[in-house]
């Protein structure tokens, strides 16, 4: 792997650093040892030419002064330290030396072996990555200013969308406050729904309950003030469940019958079996729903999680060792395609590669995954091939039957 390379270089690094560091700890005991013998000299010579000291009978005080500072003269110019201390530091900057030579040693500043000068990337496309990753970071002057230097018009509506997306989350990480969070919520409870693949494909068990359906976001939140109520005042807490949890009946129950079962132990919550929720909650539940906001947010803005400005340059790191050791080798100069294979790791992973089981064949966008009722997937022409004809679908990994209307695409 690339990035276990780039470690291994680092490794390396660490016995020069060592011994730059041991130097510059005896560079300093020594020269702070000169100062500090100079100024004792300095002292006693300054003890030597007290009032007291000099009045005595049949001395000349001028003789004495001129005596006590010849001495002390004599003294600072034997040791000499201004050499010790010029050849102290010419030791260490020698040591410093040597180690920015093994770092150009294993890390060439010259990446352009690894660049191909016939590729041109577009200077818009460019400005407009940099211009949305300003936006991201909430540097709205700053993305303003850009755009004016760089004559690229800013998307006023996505400025605005990220301008409330950051007050929002000032409001969680800084304030501590829902409400902002709330209102956003409820407002774009439409969108969010359409993101909630329970939302989208669960039905209600016995027919519609006649209530509204609500986002995962929205349980987050409820979630999170309903523990706050357990903590500080039980009684209100059951009242809220009673007004907000029966929303998320359909999609959450198994974890609102464990936030209902932590009434029991109100006043002793360190022996409730789900502590979890209370352990350090200040922190990780609203880091959650920060988390899930963000995520949320760029979604309905048709963005990535990411900013791909940063994504890019992150990849490029990891990749860019191994592409300049593989650069250098002369027998694979004259190819346009360099035979490298890089793994990035499971974070750069964002386009999943899915195989039926059925026909073991890897899925395409002709011939997409299907998600049946009972939750098992498998590719459209699997589905289509286990059609009866009837009309029905049965499961080849389970006993459910279906239609296969009622199959969803997947889209990973």
């Amino acid at each position: 792997m690339a990035s276990e390379g780039f470690g291994s270089k680092l490794a390396e690094l660490n016995a020069p650093m060592e011994r730059m560091i041991k130097k510059q700890k005896t560079c300093y005991q020594k020269n702070t040892s000169s100062i500090d013998n100079i100024l004792q000299q300095i002292e006693q010579a300054k003890k030597n030419l007290d009032t007291d000291n000099m009045q005595v009978e049949g001395s000349d005080e001028s003789s004495l002064i001129s005596e006590t500072l010849s001495n002390l003269h004599k003294q600072i110019t034997k040791s000499n330290p201004s050499a010790a201390v010029v050849n102290e530091h010419k030791e260490y900057y020698s040591t410093i030396s040597k180690f920015g030579k093994s770092v150009e040693k294993l890390f060439p500043s010259d990446i352009t072996a690894a660049m191909d000068p016939n590729i041109k990337f577009p200077r818009d496309l460019l400005n407009n990555l940099l211009s949305e990753h300003l936006l991201r970071e909430g540097k709205f002057e700053l993305a303003n200013l850009f755009s004016t230097e760089s004559g690229i018009e800013v998307d006023r509506d996505q400025m605005a969308q990220f301008e409330e997306v950051h007050d929002i989350m000032r409001d969680i990480q800084k304030n501590r406050d829902l409400s902002s969070i709330t209102r956003w919520s409820i407002e774009k409870r439409p969108q969010l729904l359409s993101l909630d693949t329970l939302g989208e494909t669960i039905e209600p068990e016995g027919g519609s309950s006649g209530r509204e359906t609500k986002s995962h976001l929205e349980f987050k939140i409820s979630r999170l003030q309903f523990v706050q109520l357990v903590q500080n005042n039980p009684e209100q807490a059951v009242q809220f469940a009673r007004e907000n949890f029966s929303a998320f009946f359909r999609t959450h129950l198994k974890e609102i019958q464990k936030l209902m079962g932590c009434l029991i132990f109100a006043g002793r919550l360190d022996h409730c079996p789900y502590s979890s929720y209370f352990v350090d909650s200040s922190s990780s539940l609203w880091s959650e729903i920060a988390e899930d906001f963000l995520d949320s947010s760029c979604r309905l803005m048709g963005l990535s999680r990411q900013s791909p400005l940063f994504l890019s340059l992150a990849a490029g790191s990891i990749a860019l060792p191994k592409q300049l050791k593989v650069a250098g080798l002369t027998r694979l100069k004259s190819l346009k395609v360099q035979p490298l294979e890089l793994d990035l790791g499971p974070s750069f992973q964002f386009h999943s590669i899915f195989a039926c089981p059925v026909s073991r064949e890897q899925t395409t966008s002709d011939n997409p995954p299907m998600r049946l009722i009972c939750g098992h997937v498998i590719s459209k022409m699997s589905l289509q091939k286990l059609v009866k004809s009837g009309g029905r679908l049965k499961c080849p990994y389970c006993p459910t039957e279906t239609s296969p209307s009622k199959a969803l695409q997947i889209h990973f």
